[in-house]
């Protein structure tokens, strides 16, 4: 199981960098959860990975309207599908700032030395995301614009301080 005190600061952050940058508000539809299962993607997901002293994993999972929303409000341009490359390209970056605070909370805490990896993004109609041999943890998300998803995930679970 994940450090609760680990999850929290993803949601923490992705709560304070969507609102900042994209002046959209998420919020949680319940706690988070184990999710040992592949995830059926709500369209548009990006994934980045960190090493450090630990490595680990942060998804980000949205439905298309959400994206191109995101986009909408962060880049100031009117797009219409979440293929467009600077609706992807947006969502990666987001990610990427997303991952990066609460790394560096996660750093100033825990001492983890944790360093980004460029993130990837992707769409389509329902894509599976398999990423085998490590646990994670998901909570569920709404906004006015559609559905988020965080996935963490550490290799090794836990930490303590």
């Amino acid at each position: 199981m994940i450090n609760q005190q680990l999850t929290q600061s993803y949601f923490e952050s992705a709560q304070i960098v969507l609102r900042d940058m994209a002046s959209i508000q998420i919020e949680a539809g319940g706690y988070f959860y184990p999710d040992h299962n592949d995830i059926l993607s709500y369209g548009v997901a990006s994934i980045i990975t960190f090493m450090g002293k630990i490595k680990g994993r942060l998804l980000i999972d949205m439905d298309p309207e959400l994206a191109i929303q995101i986009a909408r409000n962060i880049n100031d341009e009117e797009f219409s599908n979440a293929k467009e490359f600077m609706v992807l390209t947006t969502i990666s970056e987001v990610n990427n700032v997303i991952a990066g605070k609460a790394n560096t909370g996660l750093n100033n805490i825990f001492s983890l030395g944790l360093r980004l990896a460029p993130p990837i993004v992707f769409t389509g109609k329902k894509p599976i995301v398999c990423i085998p041999k490590i646990n994670s943890e998901s909570i569920d998300c709404y906004s006015k614009h559609g559905r988020f998803r965080i996935n963490v995930a550490f290799e090794g679970g836990a930490i303590t301080k």
